[in-house]
């Protein structure tokens, strides 16, 4: 608290999260009493009284090596580097922001991590905006800078349900927020609250029948579903939705019509549908239309899956060559997939490591 109070205000949601209603009390207590006593910031045991103990949204933590201060070069680089070293994260960004206009990238880098610290994110954007122009495609600038707007737009969304905790439209907002980034249990916390608000919300409900799918929770998905093709039969969306959820389930009988209505959903999708047609083919023996399907899926097949699938129905139908290309295809995908994970990896790595220059 003492080197950097809003650290403490930006970070206090690890504390609030990890004690026990027994601890939060007896750390209230000695807050109040240290304070009483001059021991310690009244402003600080005012924030403890209001927040330990209180379950809050917390972020996940800074990858290790973005987190570490990168060491600038050039004018006072010893100073900015200590400052964060110290924990004191408000006073190295103001300091950085003095020079900004001349701020090297490994500086840049610098003022983005402490500035995230301190929780002042309006800075972390413009310095990843100044190190994309400095390093265009810097994985760095793209990872502060998604972090960052994330942030901020969950600072608005809080401080909307503040003014208005009975919003459906808030928490629909926040789900969705929320499911987009894979946070699928905060999620399906607020679909809900906006479904008791407004229970004929077809919106919270698809985003919860979404959610619980991604969860592999598939019945809770199928009666959220249900409820969104009770009002929207013909929705392509959630037409696609319940056939994956069928398909899922190895409910093949039951996917293929809600597969055909779903014919229509964005282009970007269709290859996916006719894939999982091919599979709902192949699963009651229609292989030559099980193979068709399949071809047009093709370019939705990102692990090999698809054609390691359309290789087993081209054997079966006794198509060696094409059997033995697909299965070709399959594995140089496979392989693919894990050279491109490897390497973002390495690309990652050696962007985020941190150069001692430090004498």
């Amino acid at each position: 608290w003492s080197n950097d109070p809003a650290f403490v205000r930006e970070h206090l949601a690890i504390l609030a999260n990890n004690v026990t209603t027994e601890q939060a009390t007896a750390l209230k207590e000695s807050a109040r009493s240290q304070a009483a006593a001059k021991v310690i910031d009244p402003a600080l045991a005012d924030l403890l009284n209001e927040n330990a103990g209180t379950e809050q949204q917390s972020e996940p933590p800074i990858p290790q090596a973005v987190g570490s201060s990168p060491s600038p070069s050039g004018r006072g680089r010893h100073l900015s580097t200590l400052l964060y070293d110290q924990g004191k994260y408000s006073e190295c960004s103001r300091r950085l922001l003095q020079d900004f206009p001349t701020l090297t990238a490994q500086q840049l880098q610098l003022l983005a991590a402490c500035s995230s610290e301190a929780g002042d994110f309006q800075t972390v954007i413009r310095a990843s905006i100044r190190l994309a122009v400095l390093q265009p495609g810097s994985i760095v600038a793209r990872y502060w800078h998604i972090k960052s707007s994330q942030r901020l737009s969950a600072y608005a969304l809080a401080e909307a349900e503040k003014v208005n905790p009975n919003s459906p439209t808030v928490h629909l907002l926040l789900g969705d927020m929320y499911r987009q980034r894979q946070r699928f249990d905060d999620a399906i916390a607020e679909y809900e609250k906006a479904i008791a608000l407004s229970p004929g919300s077809t919106s919270a409900s698809f985003g919860l029948a979404v959610s619980y799918f991604m969860e592999a929770k598939l019945d809770e998905a199928m009666v959220n579903a249900q409820v969104v093709l009770d009002h929207k039969p013909d929705d392509p969306d959630i037409n696609l939705l319940i056939a994956e959820i069928c398909v899922a389930q190895s409910d093949y009988p039951s996917a293929e019509p809600f597969l055909v209505r779903s014919q229509n959903v964005v282009p970007e999708l269709r290859s996916h549908v006719h894939a999982l047609l091919g599979e709902v083919y192949a699963a009651s023996d229609r292989i030559p239309e099980a193979i068709e399907e399949m071809r047009q899926g093709l370019s939705s097949d990102r692990d090999g899956s698809i054609h390691y699938q359309l290789a087993r129905l081209y054997k079966k139908t006794g198509q060696t060559t094409l059997s033995a290309q697909a299965m070709q295809e399959a594995k140089e995908l496979k392989a693919s997939r894990i050279e491109d994970a490897t390497m973002d990896l390495k690309n990652a790595a050696s962007e985020w490591k941190v150069q001692d220059e430090l004498p």
